[in-house]
């Protein structure tokens, strides 16, 4: 219950959705190089 913990999961769940908006655009990217 420490704030500290609050802050940490806070970060923890931002890095989460940065790295699956990553994981997104490398997903887009290869479809349009895939593209003719």
């Amino acid at each position: 219950m420490a704030p500290a913990s609050h802050r940490d999961l806070a970060q923890i769940i931002l890095r989460s959705q940065g790295e699956e908006e990553k994981r997104r655009e490398d997903t887009s990217f290869h479809m349009e190089a895939l593209d003719p």
